[in-house]
């Protein structure tokens, strides 16, 4: 989407902490059609309560899509100052979205408590999104649900063998319709989870996962899961470098079963860190599945490099490609900072689709300037 302009305000008036960022859209073409100039604005104001809790109120206008308008407005706060033998962070949450292309109104609301200690962590959490709640300048995963979260983690530290912490982790998720049917349950764990005091990582988890599917789901083309109930167990190794060396390595292997077959995933990544200016980083990923409706094959591979000049400029640049779409990106982007809050961006993307052939044709080619200036006052 072209930006013409924006604006964004931060800071403190009588009291409240002040945000708001309005940006001017212009005319433009894209490949399912015209889109008309927008303006899209969203404003949030919070106030600070005792010495760590605060509540605030947001408020967006302006629909990305150019069909209609669409607004939102909402509440939320975070009582921290009820903390006795640790911290116990209680939030609160509610928002309403006015779909004026479709007419509808609806309301989404939730809560969140937190148990932040070292040795034992515990988080709850539940929300309530109703079906038609739509802030078209936000992202919702999915409506008309009840969704539930509870987090708990025990985090001994052995101080002996060279290991910092053991994460030891249980958390169920279960998510309903507003009717209170299941659609889908998940329960991640961690039997085994290690961070050393040279700062490498280690994982193990398992994961047993239960879906419900109301309508034809589609992962790959030809590959098709039918509506109906399915329930598989994934087994997940993570392994870490420590991030303080000139290389770093990472690693992670899913598999186990999936939707009545079995799907196995492989994520290798190295960061290298020759000098103190230049970092290199690839990363990789193949999903390979074998499933009754039939096998499927992606992957995905990226490297990146970014040059810092100075503490000022930076030079940064990343090539990605993955077999879903066929499409070979590149993009380098430069970031001047011409002084704290002031600063210029340049940004150029290019992209080849792969034929069937093996040939590379142009896709795409843009280019972008943005100045970002402040005014203090």
């Amino acid at each position: 989407m072209p930006i013409l302009f924006g604006l964004k305000v931060s800071g403190r008036q009588a009291g409240l902490n002040i945000g708001l960022l309005d940006v001017q859209t212009r005319y433009s073409t894209l490949d399912d059609g015209p889109l008309s100039a927008q303006n899209l604005l969203a404003v949030r104001v919070s106030k600070n309560l005792f010495e760590q809790s605060w509540i605030s109120a947001i408020a967006t206008r302006g629909n990305p899509t150019g069909s209609g308008d669409n607004g939102l407005i909402g509440v939320d706060a975070r009582f921290a100052a009820f903390q006795f033998g640790g911290g116990k962070d209680p939030g609160l949450y509610a928002l309403r979205t006015d779909d004026g292309a479709h007419g509808k109104v609806d309301y989404a609301a939730g809560f969140e408590l937190d148990y932040p200690n070292d040795l034992w962590s515990v988080a709850l959490s539940g929300k309530r999104i109703g079906e038609n709640f739509n802030p078209a300048m936000g992202f919702v995963p999915r409506t008309g649900i009840h969704s539930t979260d509870l987090r708990v983690a025990f985090q001994p530290r052995p101080d002996r063998f060279g290991i910092s912490q053991f994460i030891f982790e249980l958390e169920p998720t279960v998510i309903t319709d507003l009717h209170g049917r299941v659609g889908n349950w998940r329960v991640f764990t961690a039997p085994f989870n290690v961070r050393t005091e040279s700062g490498e990582h280690l994982e193990w988890n398992y994961i047993p996962t239960f879906e419900h599917l109301d309508a034809p789901f589609e992962i790959q083309p030809g590959v098709v899961f039918p509506p109906g109930s399915y329930q598989w167990t994934r087994f997940r190794i993570e392994v870490n470098t420590a991030t303080k060396r000139p290389w770093v390595v990472d690693f992670a292997f899913r598999w186990g079963s999936f939707c009545g077959g079995s799907l196995r995933q492989y994520q290798p990544g190295l960061t290298l860190k020759p000098t103190p200016h230049v970092i290199v980083a690839l990363q990789a990923e193949r999903d390979e599945g074998s499933l009754p409706q039939g096998d499927f094959l992606t992957q995905l591979f990226s490297g990146q490099l970014d040059y810092n000049f100075s503490p000022n400029a930076t030079w940064s640049n990343l090539v990605q490609y993955d077999s879903v779409s066929r499409i070979l990106r590149f993009q380098s982007r430069f970031r001047w900072v011409l002084r704290p809050g002031n600063d210029l961006f340049v940004v150029i993307s290019r992209g080849w689709f792969r034929r069937v052939d093996g040939e590379y044709v142009p896709s795409f080619d843009k280019g972008s300037a943005k100045l970002q200036y402040t005014f203090r006052f």
